[in-house]
């Protein structure tokens, strides 16, 4: 069992005065017997103070939460879990790490932080947080409770859509956003992730299966080394859009190598490095950037498929022009990664509006990485004699492809 760091601050009454329902109208599950070995469980989303649950099972009711959101019961084959009248959801089994989060009330995966039921109950109970500071506990007094008892009929199912109409019944002035709440939801799931990791020792004492270190992501950037922001829907589109543009150049770059190669026996390896090397981190790092704000992914099209019509048709027409030739290939090259550059300079300001560091991680280092990428193409066409690189694409329909001051790689890529 993983041993529980998320203490409230402050105690409320164990001793509730006509809160959540009454005994006669709980059907306790047929054959439920008693137990004399109880078992504790603690309900999180930080230790959640005062809330309360049923032991359906053991046909005992009226029970609440400890300071550490320990909940017991003899029998957790059915745990009911409410605020006065509403119930949350229940459990049909405690979870291998005792541990009980609004996910697993929901039925779905942990990670799952955007599901709306999720979302909507972390927000719920973060709002009716006594201080207002869910960072410390998330305590509920009973004066909130009474509202939720005098205004909600009894055993009444929490309903997402009607969250807002459950805050008003509890006289909750100031309320989570959904942001705020996936914010501090998956900062909990880190931080259990942390202590689950930390007290798995391997046989050597060493932490399970990383020599110390968290689980890391496959990409660039651990996108969850940052807390989650509060974007704006520019920055989502941002994400959504970069999702399908860093598959874009990997789908280009591996299709026109795979046609050169059968089309003219002509080998462009820096497609082929680029894309298996590069683009693959730069594609998987977007896409856990999309998978923590809960956005769409494109990973699982088909290649050259995209869920973002201006980006099929770029793809199309890119494609098009590098099967011309070799040297036009390159020069699709060149195209790809200054739009990349161009798009990503743009993308960056709206990240920085939204003071979003983690998307501003994961576009710094994608940016940055297309440099190199646009310095092998350059180097490329001047290896076919084509003297002036990517410089002579010219300009296209206002965009300029000719950037002699884009930093060049010191470790010989590039011009010299």
């Amino acid at each position: 069992m993983i041993k529980q760091t998320f203490i409230a601050t402050t105690l409320a009454s164990l001793l509730l005065v006509g809160c959540g329902g009454t005994t006669d109208t709980a059907t306790p599950l047929a054959g439920a017997t008693e137990t004399t070995m109880a078992t504790t469980g603690y309900f999180i989303d930080a230790a959640v103070n005062n809330l309360d649950y049923d032991c359906i099972a053991d046909n005992d009711y009226n029970k609440t939460t400890k300071t550490d959101g320990a909940f017991t019961c003899s029998n957790m084959s059915k745990v009911r879990f409410r605020l006065g009248n509403l119930v949350l959801g229940e459990i049909t089994a405690l979870p291998q790490d005792n541990n009980v989060m609004p996910q697993d009330l929901v039925g779905v995966d942990r990670t799952e932080i955007y599901n709306q039921r999720v979302t909507e109950i972390a927000r719920l109970l973060q709002s009716c947080d006594t201080d207002g500071n869910a960072t410390n506990g998330i305590s509920i007094d009973d004066a909130t409770k009474a509202e939720l008892l005098a205004n909600i009929e009894l055993n009444t199912t929490f309903d997402e859509n009607k969250t807002n109409e459950y805050l008003e019944f509890a006289s909750r002035e100031t309320t989570m956003t959904k942001t705020q709440a996936r914010a501090h939801l998956h900062a909990t799931l880190q931080t259990l992730e942390t202590s689950a990791t930390t007290t798995t020792q391997n046989t050597n004492g060493q932490q399970n299966g990383q020599n110390g270190t968290a689980p890391q992501t496959g990409g660039l950037v651990d996108v969850n080394a940052s807390p989650i922001s509060e974007l704006t829907e520019d920055a989502e589109h941002a994400i959504e859009y970069m999702v399908n543009e860093e598959k874009l150049a990997y789908d280009v770059y591996l299709n026109l190598y795979k046609y050169h190669l059968l089309d003219s026996n002509k080998e462009l390896f820096q497609f082929k490095n680029i894309a298996e090397s590069s683009e693959t981190k730069h594609m998987q790092t977007v896409e856990d950037l999309a998978a923590k704000y809960g956005l769409e992914k494109a990973s699982d099209l088909e290649s050259g498929k995209f869920n973002v019509p201006e980006v099929q048709k770029l793809y199309d027409t890119l494609y098009e022009m590098g099967t011309a030739s070799p040297e036009d290939a390159l020069k699709v090259g060149c195209m790809v990664e200054v739009t990349d550059i161009n798009d990503l300079e743009a993308d960056l300001l709206i990240a920085q509006e939204s003071n979003a560091q983690d998307v501003v991680d994961v576009f710094t280092k994608l940016r940055d990485g297309s440099y190199p990428h646009y310095w092998s193409f350059d180097k490329a066409l001047i290896g076919m004699e084509v003297t002036e690189g990517c410089c002579s694409v010219g300009t296209i329909d206002g965009v300029n492809y000719c950037h002699p001051e884009y930093p060049q790689n010191t470790k010989g890529g590039g011009r010299r």
